[in-house]
C-alpha cells in the first residue's frame, strides 16, 4: 500500500496542497463534490435532527477512512458527515497532470478560504504542515475540551510524533516502525548499540562475500543508510530551520566519504539474510500477530536482534505514517469533528480491520492492547512452522513480546519529513563522492538548499 500515490504521480504538493492515501479499491460511500451540493442541501430536510459536517478528501478511492465515515454514519444518531471528494471519484492513473494540479489548487483555496469543509485527510509526504498549522485546530485543546476520546486514549509516542510545535495539528490513522534488523550472531554485542562508529566497524569486518545490505555493499547505500534519519536531527520544521553546517554532519560526511569499502552489487535470491549473504534488512513493522516473529527469528530459525539506524546516542527506529485527519481551524463544528475523529481512531472497525491486515499499527490504546493480549494461534502470543528449518515451530517469549511493545512505544520522531530535503542530500553527497566537493562544501551546499527550501514555507 506504501507509495502508490507518490508513483502515480511525481507532482510535489506545496505546503498547503493536501494528497492522497494508497488503499483498496472498494465501494464508495456517498460523496459530496461541487455538482452534487444542491443535493446535500435537499436532504438535510430528512436529516434536520442531525448535524451535518463535512470531511475533504483529495481522491477518497485512494483512503480507508471513507470506509470509517460509512461506520460512524450508521452508529450516529446526532452527526452526518458528508464527503467532499476533490477528483470526484475518478481514478488518479486516468487523470493529466494538469487537472491533478487544477484539483490541488482548488483544493488549497478552499482550506483557505475554510469555507468548504470542516475536516480533512491528507498524506504527510505532500503536506508538511509547517508554516500552515494555523488552518488546522490543535487536537490537543479538542481531547481536553470535548467529552470524546481524551489523551490517555492514544498512544503517548503516537502523539508526541504528530506535535508541531507543541500543537497537535493532526493525528494518522495508523503508524509503522522503521527500522533495521540483523542475525545476532554477525554483530558483536559491544556494536549492538549501533552507531555510525559500530556500523563502520561492523563493515571494516564483514566476513569476505558478504553484503552490508541484500542490493550489495555500495558507498552511496552505505551513506544513505547512516544518514536516512539526520533530517530528524538537523531540521526544525517548527521553525523552518536546519543546521546541515554544524560540525556534527560533517564529520558525519567525512566518515561516509572515507569508508574503505569495494562497491558490488549482489545476485540475492530474496533470501540472502538468511543464507548469511547479506548482513542486515531494513524493514518497516507493521503487525501484532504471528507474524511479528518474523522480526526476532530468521528464515531458517537464528535470532535476530533489532538494530535501527545509527546515530550518536544508538540504533533508533523512527515512526511512519501515510494517511492523516485532522480538523479546519474555521470550522464552527469541531465538536462533533472531533466526535468523529474520535471514533475513527479509536472505535472503529475499519482501524482495526486495518491493522489485522498487517498495514500497520493502531494509534488508539484500546486497540493496541487487544492486539497485544489478544490469545489465539495467529495472535502475537500464536506460533508459525518455519519452511527453511524442517518445520521447525516457534513463538515468542513472554520476554520478546514485552520488547516488542516496547520498542514500538519508544519509537520517537516525526511524522512530518519532507523527502525533497532527503533528495538534496542524497544529491549532494553524489558530488562529494565524485571527489567534487570535501565533507565541508557540501555541508554548506546541502545548507543552503535546504535553507531555500524551507524558507519558501515560513
Amino acid at each position: 500500500m506504501k507509495n502508490t500515490f507518490r508513483k502515480i504521480t511525481a507532482l510535489t504538493l506545496s505546503v498547503l496542497t493536501l494528497g492522497a492515501f494508497t488503499s483498496c479499491n472498494k465501494d464508495k460511500p456517498e460523496d459530496i463534490s461541487d455538482s452534487q451540493e444542491s443535493s446535500s442541501v435537499s436532504s438535510q430536510s430528512e436529516n434536520n435532527e442531525k448535524t451535518e459536517i463535512t470531511i475533504a478528501f483529495f481522491n477518497a478511492q485512494w483512503s480507508e477512512i471513507d470506509d470509517a465515515i460509512r461506520s460512524f454514519n450508521s452508529t450516529s444518531d446526532t452527526i452526518k458527515v458528508n464527503i467532499k471528494d476533490y477528483s470526484d471519484g475518478k481514478n488518479l492513473l486516468d487523470m493529466e497532470a494538469s487537472e491533478i494540479e487544477s484539483i490541488e489548487t482548488r483544493m488549497k483555496m478552499d482550506l483557505i478560504s475554510g469555507n468548504e469543509f470542516d475536516m480533512v485527510v491528507f498524506d504527510s509526504e505532500d503536506l508538511v504542515l509547517s508554516g500552515s498549522g494555523e488552518y488546522f485546530a490543535d487536537l490537543y485543546e479538542c481531547m481536553d475540551s470535548y467529552n470524546s476520546a481524551k489523551r490517555e486514549d492514544f498512544l503517548p509516542n503516537v502523539l508526541a510524533s504528530a506535535e508541531l510545535d507543541g500543537r497537535l495539528p493532526a493525528l494518522p490513522a495508523i503508524f509503522q516502525v522503521v527500522t533495521a534488523v540483523a542475525k545476532t550472531k554477525h554483530i558483536p554485542e559491544e556494536n549492538r548499540n549501533w552507531t555510525v562508529d559500530d556500523v563502520v566497524s561492523v563493515i571494516e569486518n564483514m566476513p569476505e562475500g558478504m553484503w552490508f545490505f541484500d542490493q550489495g555493499t555500495t558507498k552511496n547505500a552505505i551513506a544513505n543508510y547512516i544518514l536516512e534519519t539526520s533530517v530528524f536531527d538537523y531540521v526544525d520544521y517548527a521553525n523552518n530551520t536546519c543546521s546541515f553546517d554544524s560540525g556534527e554532519f560533517i564529520g558525519l560526511l567525512d566518515t561516509v566519504v572515507n569508508l574503505d569499502i569495494e562497491d558490488g552489487d549482489s545476485n540475492s535470491d530474496g533470501m540472502s539474510l538468511m543464507r548469511d549473504i547479506s548482513l542486515i534488512s531494513q524493514r518497516s513493522l507493521c503487525q501484532i500477530d504471528n507474524s511479528a516473529i518474523f522480526s526476532f527469528f530468521s528464515d531458517n530459525g537464528e535470532d535476530m536482534s533489532f538494530l535501527g539506524y545509527p546515530t550518536k546516542d544508538g540504533g533508533k527506529s523512527y515512526p511512519d505514517a501515510e494517511e492523516f485527519i485532522s480538523i479546519c481551524e474555521a470550522s464552527d463544528k469541531k465538536e462533533e469533528a472531533w466526535e468523529v475523529i474520535s471514533y475513527i481512531l479509536t472505535e472503529s472497525y475499519i482501524i482495526k480491520d486495518m491493522c489485522e491486515r498487517g498495514l500497520g499499527f493502531p494509534v488508539g490504546t484500546k486497540h493496541f492492547r487487544s492486539f497485544m493480549d489478544a490469545e489465539g494461534k495467529e495472535t502475537i502470543n500464536g506460533e508459525v512452522s518455519l519452511f527453511w528449518a524442517d518445520g521447525q515451530i516457534v513463538s515468542l517469549t513472554d520476554e520478546q513480546i514485552a520488547y516488542y511493545e516496547e520498542y514500538i512505544l519508544g519509537t520517537e520522531g516525526t511524522f512530518y519529513i519532507d523527502r525533497n530535503i532527503n533528495n538534496i542530500i542524497w544529491e549532494e553527497t553524489q558530488v562529494l563522492f565524485g571527489g567534487e566537493a570535501s565533507p565541508e562544501e557540501c555541508a554548506e551546499r546541502i545548507q543552503n538548499r535546504t535553507s531555500i527550501l524551507l524558507s519558501e514555507r515560513s
